[in-house]
């Protein structure tokens, strides 16, 4: 049986999430970010926003306790807490790495358990999904980061949501022989 033992971390409280202010300083080109936990981030902003977003104005920043609000020419961009954290807290950033890697993991034993139960190879399931065996092989031993673009391939053929892939049993998965019977069939 597996089970996952959590520990509490600093980022467990809710002072550790809530923002108390967010001010720019154009001397040091840095944004800074308190929170009610007494720690206080500091960042280039620029790592915060998409390199496309247009004509962003530091100067008026706002904030709530949860998210920092910029405004930019098309209305304003919110950053919540967790972005800033993820940046600016290498432990937690590798915490939420971590549970990334488990879930690149779960969906590809997910994914492996969905194909030998319809008795595929790697090469029969990849051509089905139309993508190469690399690739499959890949997300199958827990690949990271994911490839969000190839499972959408794989949950097509299997004639899925994402939803469904998660939430349903492997044997309750009949919908991949209807499909994959009718693949190359027009």
């Amino acid at each position: 049986m597996n089970s996952e033992v959590h520990n509490e971390s600093h980022w467990d409280t809710p002072e550790y999430s809530r923002i108390e202010s967010a001010r720019f300083d154009e001397d040091t080109n840095e944004l800074s970010v308190r929170f009610a936990d007494g720690s206080t981030a500091v960042m280039d902003p620029g790592r915060l926003l998409p390199r496309d977003l247009p004509d962003v104005d530091w100067w008026r920043v706002a904030s709530n306790r949860i998210e920092i609000i910029v405004p930019y020419a098309g209305g304003w961009f919110e950053i919540p807490w967790d972005v800033v954290r993820r940046e600016t807290d290498p432990v937690y950033a590798d915490f939420w790495e971590g549970l990334a890697r488990q879930h690149a993991g779960r969906v590809g034993l997910r994914v492996t358990s969905i194909r030998r139960q319809h008795g595929l190879s790697v090469e029969e399931f990849a051509e089905r999904a139309q993508i190469a065996s690399s690739d499959l092989l890949h997300l199958e031993s827990g690949g990271f980061p994911l490839d969000e673009k190839r499972l959408q391939q794989i949950l097509e053929t299997l004639g899925l949501s994402l939803t469904e892939f998660f939430s349903q049993d492997v044997e309750d998965v009949d919908q991949f022989a209807t499909s994959a019977a009718g693949a190359g069939q027009d």
